[in-house]
């Protein structure tokens, strides 16, 4: 069991830290060193014997490490929690080790303490800006200006794949964090009325030509799917014209046929396809578009819950016939976390919000919310 004693420990320290018991942390600090030290022998070795087995039982994860930052913020402050945070490789997880300590400490309703942290001189804007969008989430103002230079910097995908998503069958991964805050900042500007033109070029890295081939669109592609539908229904819905599925997918490019009969079959198989796709997705991308609507204020707010209300009911109405679907019920729960995104939305209805994520669901169950929608206080 003493492969699992960093991870509890580390836990403990940060509860710990939290009462202000800071003799009790400083006896917990050099134990959970001395283990730090026995893992990094044991992970040596198994790499010379070329056996990763019981790899990862030495597992110490993203939220053990933010309960550790959790302790060094409380005991220590910004400047050691920062320097803790950028020790660690590869360079992606930082950001994970961020956002989950702030979603902690917001949790907490601590949310004064977030904006401080995030304010002080030693945290780079371009982060500050980005690990500012939780405090928005949680009902808090942020400073637009600031979040606006951050998501039209160039190197915004520097250290983060977007490929990676293209084969992600998952719903949930701390590592893909990232992608979808970077689409509600887009949202969050949108909402405060920075032009779309803005942020147009961030948002077309969510749709490429590839992603929207007719044979890389599937259902259990969640989290790509759900971003990139968030991302193409912003990006032009600032056109005035009626956003439908069939924008979005990208028929297979012309092929030559050896025969009439080779060329007609082919074609059949492409209908078909095609069908089935629109079968798919339709209904939900137009949740989607309806979504973008509202948050480019092309709908009255009088309409906001009639019109979204409609398009979700329409989406969901033939579920008991879909419930063999590949995972239905999973684009429901993603379709729910998304629709509560709106809750960045200045002024509008929490309650109102609050209404439509439970909507694809009979009576409203099995919804676990991203994001809450009032701040706590402290």
């Amino acid at each position: 069991m003493y492969h699992i004693h960093g991870s509890f420990l580390s836990h403990i320290i940060a509860r710990d830290a939290h009462d202000k018991d800071l003799i009790a942390v400083r006896e917990k600090k050099p134990i959970l060193r001395a283990w730090f030290k026995k893992r990094r022998e044991y992970l040596d070795l198994k790499k010379t014997k070329r056996n990763r087995s019981n790899y990862e039982s030495w597992a110490f994860e993203i939220e053990d490490i933010s309960a550790l930052a959790y302790s060094i913020l409380t005991t220590e402050g910004v400047s050691e929690t920062y320097h803790f945070i950028m020790s660690w490789t590869p360079k992606r997880i930082r950001f994970d080790i961020s956002l989950s300590l702030i979603e902690r400490l917001l949790l907490l309703g601590k949310h004064s303490e977030v904006r401080k942290a995030l304010d002080h001189k030693i945290i780079p804007e371009y982060w500050s800006a980005i690990l500012s969008i939780p405090l928005a989430l949680s009902g808090h103002s942020i400073d637009i200006k600031r979040l606006k230079v951050a998501l039209c910097n160039k190197t915004i995908f520097k250290f983060f794949d977007l490929n990676s998503l293209e084969h992600f069958s998952g719903d949930k991964k701390s590592s893909f964090k990232y992608f979808e805050y970077i689409i509600v900042g887009c949202e969050i500007l949108v909402a405060n009325n920075v032009s779309i033109k803005n942020i147009h070029t961030t948002l077309e890295a969510f749709f490429p030509q590839k992603w929207r081939l007719m044979d890389s669109i599937h259902t259990h592609n969640l989290l790509k799917n759900d971003l990139s539908f968030r991302a193409f229904s912003l990006a032009n819905g600032q056109s005035g014209n009626n956003i439908t599925f069939e924008d979005y997918f990208v028929n297979p490019k012309p092929q030559e046929y050896s025969s009439e009969k080779e060329e007609k079959d082919a074609n059949h198989k492409i209908e078909k396809a095609k069908d089935e796709l629109r079968e798919q997705f339709s209904k939900l991308f137009t949740v989607y578009v309806t979504r973008a609507k509202i948050l480019l204020s092309k709908t009255s707010e009088s309409n906001v819950e009639s019109d979204l209300s409609t398009v979700i009911k329409s989406c969901t109405s033939d579920r008991y016939g879909r419930t063999k679907e590949y995972r239905f019920t999973d684009i429901l729960h993603r379709l729910s976390l998304t629709i509560g995104a709106l809750s960045i939305v200045p002024e509008i209805d929490k309650e109102l919000v609050f209404r439509l994520v439970k909507l694809p669901f009979k009576n409203g169950t099995n919804v676990c919310l991203l994001y809450t929608s009032d701040a706590a206080d402290e």
